[in-house]
């Protein structure tokens, strides 16, 4: 970082990008973490929150500990240290890269950069993050309203089986889960991706499995028109993922 960059940070004051610390130690990792959630920034040890220049020690030790912090947090913490000369004194700009396995923590809990600030995530709000990173695959979360094995078609099953050259096993749940068809932590369910192969009455637990078909004929629609409104003939199709493959393959 150049002099005149670093001037023009202190002059704009704390905000979304930029962080003042007037030492080492003071929830450092806190603001770490919150500008790895965000979209990075950069963390000028040695200002007050004021603009007020003070300065800092900036020997290896100081920089080890730094580097530790980032290491620390849960995953760690892409960052980058410069020792800058400023007024008289040293700063230390520790540049926080934004992290690409969100959600990130620290012993503290989670934080997000707001404005100016770094804010404690609630649990609800670390859920969202984590989903906004595309932790949570929904073919793999369980289908909470599929009964089983009420609702499993035995015979999709099995079929799927023979097709797929796979023994059928003595416990078909452990194939389940080790396939990605169900998951078995407090209870055996059914996941997203088993209800779609091998559910029954999809659409009542996945609401958006269907496939809405426009009826053309020679490039011409065929459309009913009552009063002002103009209806195009529509065809709703509901099918298991298993059947639609098998159906693509004998066609």
């Amino acid at each position: 970082m150049k002099k005149r960059e670093l001037s023009e940070l202190i002059e704009q004051g704390e905000g979304y990008f930029v962080e003042f610390k007037e030492q080492i130690g003071v929830n450092l990792d806190k603001e770490m973490v919150a500008f790895a959630n965000a979209s990075g920034g950069k963390i000028v040890v040695g200002v007050a929150d004021s603009g007020k220049i003070i300065g800092c020690t900036t020997d290896n030790a100081v920089r080890s500990k730094v580097q530790d912090i980032a290491t620390n947090c849960d995953p760690r913490i892409l960052i980058h240290i410069e020792t800058m000369w400023y007024e008289g004194v040293k700063l230390l700009v520790v540049s926080v890269e934004e992290s690409l396995d969100k959600p990130v923590r620290c012993s503290n809990g989670f934080f997000l950069r707001e404005g100016p600030n770094s804010q404690k995530l609630t649990r609800n709000e670390i859920l969202a993050l984590a989903a906004g990173a595309g932790k949570f695959k929904f073919d793999m979360q369980p289908c909470i309203s599929l009964n089983y094995p009420e609702e499993f078609e035995d015979t999709k099953w099995r079929h799927f089986l023979d097709k797929t050259g796979i023994t059928s096993p003595e416990n078909s749940e452990d194939l389940l889960t080790n396939l990605g068809f169900a998951e078995d932590k407090a209870e055996f369910r059914i996941t997203n991706a088993g209800a779609l192969f091998f559910g029954r009455n999809i659409e009542s637990h996945i609401r958006h499995n269907f496939i809405t078909c426009v009826l053309f004929k020679r490039r011409r629609y065929l459309i009913e028109r009552t009063s002002n409104l103009i209806f195009f003939p529509t065809i709703m199709m509901h099918f298991d993922f298993y059947s639609s493959i098998s159906d693509l393959n004998t066609s």
